[in-house]
């Protein structure tokens, strides 16, 4: 059997033009893209007249993790109707494949902004603590930190909700005050009445 060799440029250009376009990235893909593109260029040798060598493991998971990303990116400038999509998508391919990129791209769906189904609390039990255990990758860095993202998240929400509480806390204290003083005030002007009355 025999097939034809691509060349780098080839490669570069089949494999990542149509998928990672600059013009596509939104801010979160500009910070991490170049990180996991320079991980998977890390690997590469210079061409030599047989053409390029195979693809490692850590560069095809590298590119996957990129292609991710991107759609992401896409994804959280979309319409509603494509995130319901992909959503569908991801949930479907997790419970079919529970591991690896499945569960990324299920922790990534699940942190889109401004839809109903996003859960900082299913994203942290999908990826657990990815910084304990796993050997280090360019999936185990991204998904550390999302699992951040969405722990801070979840601390920020947890805040908010104790300022809240004292905020009513606060509320019903000064409520509680001002019906005490009505109560006064009405005592005050009964006795008041009641003055008037006599000779």
């Amino acid at each position: 059997f025999f097939f034809k060799q691509k060349t780098a440029y080839e490669i570069y250009q089949c494999d990542w033009s149509s998928d990672v376009c600059s013009s596509d990235l939104g801010p979160v893909t500009r910070f991490l893209l170049p990180a996991v593109l320079f991980a998977a260029c890390l690997g590469l040798t210079a061409c030599t007249g047989a053409g390029v060598r195979p693809e490692t493991p850590a560069e095809a998971e590298a590119r996957d993790v990129a292609g991710l990303l991107a759609r992401f990116d896409r994804l959280a400038e979309g319409s509603a109707e494509d995130q319901q999509r992909e959503f569908s998508a991801a949930q479907a391919a997790f419970e079919t494949h529970p591991g690896g990129l499945n569960r990324l791209r299920l922790a990534l769906v699940l942190s889109l902004p401004r839809v109903s189904w996003r859960d900082d609390g299913r994203i942290q039990s999908l990826l657990g603590d990815p910084a304990v255990g796993e050997p280090s990758s360019v999936s185990r860095e991204v998904a550390l930190l999302v699992y951040r993202l969405a722990a801070e998240r979840l601390r920020t929400a947890r805040e908010e909700q104790r300022r809240g509480d004292r905020l009513d806390a606060s509320l019903k204290e000064e409520r509680r005050k001002v019906d005490e003083l009505q109560q006064k005030l009405n005592a005050l002007l009964a006795i008041d009445r009641e003055l008037r009355k006599r000779p």
